[in-house]
């Protein structure tokens, strides 16, 4: 059998897409009628961080859409002109627009399936009723109900296994922190941070900044850094040498981003502090890495409108020294 999916827009969205994307691989055979018939599957994607989909354990054809070819049905349907997609089976969309929806008549899927909502539910021959209060990754799910009524329940999925971007990762555990700014420039509350340490070592990066600012604004971070530390700067442009660095960090500690969520795919343990991510409908239940939230709303985190930062670095701080902590030998 031959499916294609229209993947989510954005790289949130895509991540909270991969426990569907598990599923789905792991009945395709079951779908299968004729024993000789070929199963492949199809992912549809924006351009803008389709390399995350190569942390999926599992083999896939990936098709990029430009980012120009996603303005209306017209360009949608000239990019799917050059997709080389033949003779597919079923299409499934996960989004609820109309231009996605389109996707499937003009690679001529023989079934189509989609959110019953929006103008692009005429387009298809099966509906999904979308329970938006749900999780996002449970609204996926339901897709897989569809094709196989005794699909077992959602379970925590992780990335393949990656090889690690430092060699020596075990002697030399490192914590990455994803650094923020304020008013232009580094948050210095990250300074106290580091202090607090000797002999540790930290990866830092900062992935809300354009790719040639990052270089800039970390290494001026690390010059008013204290030097019984050792420091290294990470040059985030690609997803797959993120997760080669988290897979095996001790730990990732970032503000709202949606590479928390990579983070915990990769099985990395997570710290994130919390201003506005909603972790009820797209947080990391579904993804193997532990998440630990300091949510802004909660007084236990938070000091007038800033984080509590000292209540939130003391138990960074014990968490880093127990995973850090040299045993020594008799």
């Amino acid at each position: 059998m031959k499916i294609a999916i229209k993947l989510p827009d954005d790289l949130r969205g895509r991540v909270l897409s991969f426990p569907f994307l598990h599923g789905l691989e792991s009945i395709m055979d079951d779908l299968v009628a004729d024993e000789e018939e070929i199963s492949q599957l199809h992912l549809i994607s924006p351009k803008k961080d389709i390399d995350v989909l190569n942390l999926l354990p599992f083999s896939a054809f990936y098709h990029e859409i430009e980012d120009a070819d996603l303005n209306s049905i017209f360009s949608i349907h000239r990019a799917c002109k050059n997709f080389k997609i033949v003779d597919i089976d079923l299409f499934i969309n996960l989004t609820t627009a109309l231009k996605d929806a389109t996707i499937g008549k003009n690679i001529g899927a023989k079934k189509t399936m989609g959110f019953n909502e929006g103008n692009g539910k005429f387009l298809y021959q099966q509906k999904v009723q979308r329970n938006q209060i749900l999780h996002f990754s449970e609204q996926y799910q339901d897709f897989l109900k569809k094709l196989r009524l005794d699909v077992r329940e959602m379970r925590p999925v992780s990335s393949r296994s990656l090889p690690a971007l430092y060699p020596d990762w075990n002697e030399n555990k490192y914590t990455v922190i994803n650094l923020d700014l304020v008013d232009g420039e580094v948050n210095e509350e990250w300074i106290d941070f580091v202090d607090l340490f000797v002999n540790k070592n930290f990866v830092f990066m900062c992935s809300n900044v354009e790719k040639d600012l990052q270089r800039y604004h970390v290494e001026g971070f690390i010059k008013k850094l204290p030097s019984k530390n050792t420091y290294k700067f990470f040059d985030y442009t690609s997803n797959i040498e993120l997760g080669k660095l988290l897979s095996y960090a001790v730990a990732f500690i970032t503000t709202d981003s949606p590479l928390f969520l990579v983070s915990t795919y990769c099985g990395c343990n997570t710290f994130l502090l919390n201003e506005k991510e909603d972790l009820k409908n797209r947080g990391s239940q579904y993804l193997r890495g532990e998440l630990r939230n300091f949510d802004k709303s909660n007084p236990q985190f938070s000091e007038g409108n800033s984080f509590n930062y000292g209540k939130i670095f003391d138990e960074l701080f014990d968490y880093i020294e127990e995973q850090t902590k040299v045993e020594l030998s008799d």
